[in-house]
């Protein structure tokens, strides 16, 4: 079970959360079926993520009990988002 830190200190497991804000979980097996008129969110774009990712890292750098694995985490992820956006831009692609 892989679980992670939630903003109030609690550990959650990761695939309970993503299960719960797609409907999926890791495996990709999908939820139970949801009714045809559910408004369905779009996917935030790499920019937007990217700045959330730097919002949360202010927020985690401003907390005494923020651990260095707290912060390398947000670090990883602005890589990731960044070499996503990078590779899109290569490719002619949009993400942002």
């Amino acid at each position: 079970m892989r679980s992670i830190r939630t903003l109030c200190g609690e550990y959650k497991d990761i695939e309970e959360i993503i299960q719960h804000h797609t409907g999926m979980g890791l495996a990709g097996t999908e939820a139970a079926e949801e009714d045809d008129d559910e408004y369905i969110e779009p996917s935030p774009s790499a920019s937007e993520a990217l700045a959330a990712v730097e919002i949360l890292q202010r927020f985690y750098e401003s907390f005494e009990s923020s651990t260095p694995s707290d912060i390398r985490l947000l670090e990883s992820s602005e890589r990731a988002i960044k070499l996503k956006i990078s590779a899109s831009l290569q490719q002619g692609t949009s993400v942002l």
